[in-house]
């Protein structure tokens, strides 16, 4: 007697659906039961196994699918909010809020109100600062009569041009001019200047010069026009 799958599988799907899918269910404790009848000689009687081996096949994949746990990438909370609701939904910030992330940050003594520890240095190798960018990735400066220096308390200034907000450390007496004063370690290529903070470690910004300054004798001067982090109006979005 040979058995038509197609007459066979809604009996097998019956049976397999009508197994609760409500409590965890391991496939090999479900397979007994579609199996086991259609091996047996109830509603089929007497079957050659090698007729039934299709179907077996075919049982096995039903139940697999059945019982295979849907697996769905994490998200975050707000990615959550954002599918439910049809976001994102980012508010646009107005000019009150940049103001006063502006004066929270030229008042926080870890980052740009300390004026004693915040210093100002040269780095003398090719190197284009990042986001991720820390102290140890910049090469220092060392020519004769180098040395880091400190400028004033922060300010929170207002760009005319472009209304955005300007956190700025004002320059020593004298500016921010670096000269050498001696011939030690020259010739000598400067790239660029750092603003680091000496009491927590923190590389607080660095800028690159577009072109490189090449030092070579004595009393030549690396200009360093402004210390300063232009926060944009867009900042917060």
């Amino acid at each position: 007697m040979v058995i038509d799958i197609n007459d066979t599988l809604p009996l097998v799907l019956g049976l397999i659906e009508s197994v609760s899918v409500t409590a965890p269910v391991d496939v090999d404790d479900v397979l007994p039961l579609p199996l086991g009848l259609v091996e047996g000689v109830s509603p089929f009687g007497t079957t050659p196994v090698d007729d039934l081996l299709p179907l077996r096949l075919r049982v096995l994949e039903l139940v697999e699918f059945i019982f295979t746990p849907i697996v769905t990438p994490p998200v975050t909370a707000y990615d959550a909010l954002d599918t439910l609701f049809g976001g994102p939904f980012t508010m646009q910030p107005t000019q009150y809020m940049i103001n006063r992330v502006a004066a929270a940050t030229v008042a926080d003594v870890l980052s740009l109100a300390d004026a004693t520890n915040r210093e100002v240095g040269l780095f003398k190798n090719d190197f284009a600062p990042a986001l991720s960018t820390v102290i140890g990735d910049l090469i220092e400066a060392d020519f004769g009569g180098y040395a880091r220096k400190n400028g004033g308390v922060a300010e929170s200034d207002i760009d005319p041009g472009t209304l955005q907000r300007i956190l700025r450390v004002p320059a020593p007496v004298g500016g921010w001019a670096f000269k050498t004063t001696g011939l030690t370690n020259l010739p000598q290529t400067i790239y660029g200047f750092f603003l680091f903070g000496a009491d927590t470690g923190e590389l607080l910004g660095a800028f690159r010069f577009e072109d490189p300054i090449t030092l070579t004798m004595i009393d030549q001067i690396v200009p360093v026009p402004g210390v300063y982090f232009r926060l944009l109006s867009d900042a917060l979005q």
